[in-house]
């Protein structure tokens, strides 16, 4: 139970907050800048990098590293993955099986929109 805390600031608390905490650091760094320049003294050299040319080189680089991921999926024609589970105590890995005809889904790995995940095996349901 002490992991929740921890889920609930990485995945709420952080994101919320970071964006704020990067602008204070940037305004920071340019009002050192701005009065570095206004008494004529010299800056550091990283500050004069490109760094927008620098962001967007960034930016194209993970969309294509995203695109090559899922261009280069291993899912096997015909077949569908069965996600990783606990059987009598024993962990089953993930695994592709044959579609069978009459069966839901169009063989890719998730199609799981509008359906209801299954439960937990460490939670209890109020059913």
């Amino acid at each position: 139970m002490e992991s929740v805390p921890v889920r609930t600031f990485l995945t709420i608390v952080l994101p919320l907050l970071a964006p704020t905490v990067v602008f204070f650091i940037w305004a920071w760094f340019a009002k050192r800048r701005a009065d570095a320049e206004q008494r004529h003294e010299p800056i550091p050299s990283w500050q004069n990098w490109p760094w927008a040319r620098l962001m967007l080189a960034g930016a194209v680089l993970t969309a294509l590293t995203l695109s090559a991921v899922a261009l280069m999926r291993d899912s096997p024609e015909g077949q569908r993955y069965v996600p990783p589970r606990m059987e009598n105590g024993e962990l089953i890995p993930g695994h592709f099986v044959p579609i069978e005809e009459g069966e839901e889904g169009d063989g890719r790995s998730y199609s799981g929109f509008g359906t209801t995940p299954p439960s937990l095996p460490n939670r209890e349901t109020d059913d």
